[in-house]
C-alpha cells in the first residue's frame, strides 16, 4: 500500500498517511519470518511462517474498550482468588455481548477489554452493534454476582486503523494502529461509571439508529 493508495482511500491527512504507513512497516516486520527453528531449553520455536494468521491491512472499523471502574481498590480489599473469580466472571460478560453482536476480542489489559467490530468480518452497522454490546456489557457486569458490585466504564470509536495480528514464536494477538484506539483511553476515563461514551466519528455513523446524550466534553453518552 502506498501514500497514493491512502489518499484514494479518503485519508487526505499528510500526517495521518505518513502515521499509517509506517505502521503498516512495523506490522510487517513484525511478522517476517526468522527462517529457522531454535531449540531452547528442549522447546522448538516454530518459525511464524508456519502459523496461521491474518494479514495486516488498512480497515475502517469500531474499537470499543472496556474497563473497570476502581479497580486498585478492589485488588485491595478482596482476596486475590475472589479476585480472580470476579476478573474471569466480568471478560465471560464482555467476550459474550462482543460475540453476540459480531465483534471480536482483540485483547485483555488486566481487568481491561479490547474488541473490533468491523475486522476480521466487516458487517455495515459495525458500529451500532459495537454500542449495543458495550450497553449490554455495562448492565451484564453490574448484575454480577461476588463480594462485591462490580462497575464498568466503556469507551467507542470507529475510524481507519492499520489492523492486523503480530508476534512470534506461535502466539499472536490482533492490533490495530492509528488515530482510533489512540483516542480510547480518553475516552472511557472520561465515562461515568455504567455508562457508554462513544467518539464523535461513531456517532456520526449510527446517528439514524439510536438516541444520545451529549456530554460536556463534545462526545456522545449511551446509558
Amino acid at each position: 500500500m502506498t501514500e497514493s493508495d491512502l489518499e484514494k482511500l479518503g485519508v487526505f491527512s499528510l500526517g495521518h498517511r505518513k502515521k499509517l504507513l509506517r505502521a503498516i512497516e512495523a506490522l510487517t516486520a513484525a511478522r517476517q519470518p526468522t527462517g529457522t527453528t531454535t531449540a531452547v531449553s528442549n522447546v522448538t520455536v516454530v518459525p511464524p511462517s508456519l502459523v496461521q494468521h491474518r494479514e495486516a491491512e488498512f480497515r475502517q472499523i469500531t474499537v470499543m474498550f472496556s474497563d473497570l471502574v476502581e479497580s486498585t481498590q478492589l485488588s485491595e480489599k478482596l482476596d486475590p482468588e475472589d479476585l480472580r473469580k470476579l476478573i474471569d466472571a466480568y471478560r465471560g460478560e464482555c467476550s459474550t455481548a462482543i460475540t453476540r453482536y459480531g465483534g471480536e476480542v482483540a485483547r485483555y489489559f488486566g481487568d481491561g477489554v479490547m474488541a473490533f467490530f468491523g475486522w476480521p468480518r466487516a458487517h455495515e452497522d459495525d458500529a451500532v452493534r459495537a454500542i449495543h454490546a458495550a450497553l449490554e456489557i455495562v448492565s451484564g457486569v453490574a448484575k454480577i454476582s461476588g463480594p462485591v458490585t462490580l462497575t464498568c466504564r466503556v469507551g467507542v470509536c470507529s475510524g481507519p486503523v492499520v489492523v492486523g495480528e503480530i508476534g512470534d514464536s506461535g502466539t499472536w494477538s490482533m492490533d490495530a494502529v492509528g488515530e482510533t484506539p489512540n483516542m480510547l483511553p480518553r475516552l472511557q476515563t472520561l465515562a461515568a461509571a455504567n455508562t457508554v461514551l462513544i467518539s464523535e466519528s461513531t456517532r456520526r455513523l449510527v446517528s439514524a439508529a439510536l438516541i444520545f446524550r451529549t456530554s460536556a466534553s463534545r462526545n456522545s453518552k449511551c446509558n
